[in-house]
């Protein structure tokens, strides 16, 4: 069986988009910007927000602390806890914009 050209050409390009695929899947679901690699994912915006399931275990607890932190630095501001339910798991979050301190 003899191949031409043509169906080369499409095997050279059909070989890696398959290959790769996979790769690129796994990528998209190992944590962004609002899921963490436990799983937790932030719910808000620029004034605050909450993740649930995060409180009570430990691993999970400092996790949505670094979370809450980072959310609020996209938006210049620090994150401030405010509320943690061990009941529910729900931890509730305001992000604050600090003036600097004045030198007197």
């Amino acid at each position: 069986m003899q191949m031409d050209l043509y169906t080369m050409s499409r095997m050279v390009f059909v070989i890696p988009v398959l290959v790769a695929l996979p790769l690129l899947t796994g990528c998209a679901s190992s944590g962004g910007s609002v899921e963490g690699q436990t799983g937790l994912r932030v719910i808000g915006d620029e004034k605050g927000g909450s993740i649930p399931s995060s409180v009570g275990v430990a691993g999970n607890q400092s996790s949505a602390f670094e979370m809450v932190t980072a959310h609020c630095a996209k938006f210049g501001k620090k994150g401030f806890i405010t509320k943690m339910d061990f009941e529910s798991g729900l931890m509730t979050f305001v992000c604050i914009t600090q003036k600097p301190k004045s030198g007197t």
